[in-house]
């Protein structure tokens, strides 16, 4: 009696029986999906650290270059963790800052403008 292809195909699916095995590359399979795991989880426990030490660092008004190689190290950390991109407490608050200064324009503006005036085209 034949095997059901369905059957056959689930059956080379397992990597514990000998036809999942080879099918699945073998032991350079295995190996190479073990250390990816392990890179992973590597990455997943330095990023914490770094994170801190850059704090750490911005705070202690450390090396301005310190500074800079850690948080490229995170940016690269994240992107690689598939993690949203990492934002410094600077870049956030300069960019707070620009919209600030942006509504406050805009409302002088509007404050300003004439109502005939902005209905006119």
């Amino acid at each position: 009696m034949e095997i059901p292809r369905y059957i056959a195909a689930v059956r080379y699916l397992d990597r514990y029986s000998p036809d999942g095995f080879l099918r699945a590359g073998g032991m350079a399979a295995i190996e190479q999906e073990a250390a990816d795991q392990a890179i992973r989880d590597e990455r997943e426990a330095w990023l914490p650290i770094l994170e801190r030490w850059l704090k750490e660092a911005v705070t202690n008004n450390e090396h301005p270059l310190m500074c800079a190689i850690l948080e490229s190290q995170i940016r690269r950390l994240r992107r690689l963790l598939h993690l949203p991109p990492y934002r410094g407490t600077a870049a956030i608050e300069r960019r707070r800052e620009l919209t600030r200064e942006r509504v406050r324009r805009y409302r002088q503006r509007r404050k300003l403008t004439d109502p005939a005036e902005a209905m006119a085209p």
